[in-house]
């Protein structure tokens, strides 16, 4: 349950920074400016790597390996106590690639305000959309490939 929970926040979060963004720019006498520099080019190759991050992690969690990809349950624990442990295994690197994934959407918010052109946080906030509906908890299925049971 937590993990939809967080999922559905992250994904609305994306869609209200965008709302933000586009209303922001109808403010009266906010007019488009040029953002001189290499700050567009910046926040995009930190948006890339935040992608790759993302996108890293995901192989891990949809593996079922997690961070650490060792076997923290011992033979002896029971069947229930293996399923735990591997499900807190795999919620950490969850949340966080979901955590990296809405901070795309930020750096595009950023740019949209440095720039005053709402347009501009388009393309951050549909690669965060993916990024997170890639995401979309299936921790069942994860357990049991991360327990080696199909």
């Amino acid at each position: 349950m937590v993990p939809k929970v967080l999922w559905f926040a992250m994904l609305g979060a994306v869609a209200v920074l965008t709302y933000v963004a586009f209303t922001a720019a109808h403010v009266e006498g906010s007019a488009t400016i040029h953002v001189a520099g290499e700050l567009p080019l910046q926040l995009s190759i930190m948006a890339g790597g935040l992608a790759l991050a993302v996108l890293w992690l995901r192989s891990r969690i949809v593996s079922g390996k997690g961070l650490s990809g060792a076997q923290q349950a011992t033979q002896s624990a029971s069947e229930e106590q293996k399923i735990r442990a591997k499900a807190a295994q795999l919620l950490p690197p969850f949340i966080l690639a979901l955590a990296l994934s809405e901070s795309i959407t930020v750096l595009g918010f950023v740019l949209a305000f440095a720039s005053k052109d709402p347009e501009a946080i388009v393309p951050f906030a549909a690669g965060s959309a993916t990024l997170i509906l890639s995401l979309f908890p299936n921790l069942p299925a994860w357990v049991r490939r991360g327990l080696g049971v199909n």
